[in-house]
């Protein structure tokens, strides 16, 4: 039976008592009290987050970090499109074990591809430092970023056809993004036109006139890369 929710505040001991059901060290000192907080707001987030602060029978503290599908349409049709969902669950399931850099312990993860939903339940990386999300990472930041996405490239090089729900580089759905800027762009311009900087229209210019640089080349090699890297993240 699927243990995926419909909003994050549906959380509660029964059911996180459920989820957790497998892993002995619940087994064997059960949950106590919880404590459900919601971790950050607005539709630019792909999702819903909570921080769980557990309270075992022995007295023993547990964080852990939850995340759900977004209740915002815009954004889970972005989700489906992209298979945000299916593919964070998958390297938890499969990748995460075997690349070199420090990645949180799943503690539960499922994803429910008929209804979209999503449910992650991870290791809480307390103490570890974020980069302010306003002014972007620091030059020292963007380094130690860098050395952790060397690691997470070079561990399926030329490899990622051991992995069968990774993309093929031939395939033009890796090229979607570039497909829905240029259906986009006039209704974005015509939206942010006035505040873009000549540098950034110019990023504009050349996304839109980018091409599927894998089917000329003549041994393209894969790797695994982040979807989404940037200096604000």
């Amino acid at each position: 039976m699927t243990k995926t929710i419909n909003t994050i505040q549906d959380i509660n001991i029964d059911w996180l008592n459920s989820a957790l059901e497998g892993i002995d060290e619940f087994k064997e000192d059960p949950i106590k009290d919880l404590k459900v907080n919601e971790m950050g707001e607005g539709i630019g987030q792909l999702g819903q987050f909570a921080l769980l602060k557990i309270l075992r029978e022995s007295g023993k503290e547990t964080k852990i970090f939850a995340k759900a599908q977004t209740p915002n349409e815009d954004m889970d049709d972005l989700a489906r499109d992209y298979l945000i969902y299916s593919r964070e669950v998958k390297f938890y399931k499969d990748l995460a074990p075997k690349v070199d850099v420090k990645t949180p312990h799943p503690y539960y993860v499922e994803f429910n591809e008929k209804e979209n939903k999503v449910i992650l339940l991870l290791e809480f990386m307390d103490g570890w430092h974020t980069p302010d999300q306003i002014s972007g990472a620091t030059e020292e930041e963007i380094f130690k970023a860098i050395d952790g996405l060397v690691s997470i490239n070079s561990s399926y090089w030329g490899e990622t056809n051991q992995v069968e729900w990774l993309p093929d580089m031939l395939d033009d759905y890796m090229y979607k993004a570039k497909d829905d800027i240029i259906t986009h762009r006039p209704e974005f311009l015509a939206r942010y036109d006035h505040i873009m900087t000549p540098s950034r229209k110019e990023d504009l210019d050349k996304i839109s006139t980018f091409t599927n640089h894998a089917k000329v080349i003549e041994s393209p090699v894969a790797v695994l890369c982040n979807f989404n890297i940037m200096k604000e993240d």
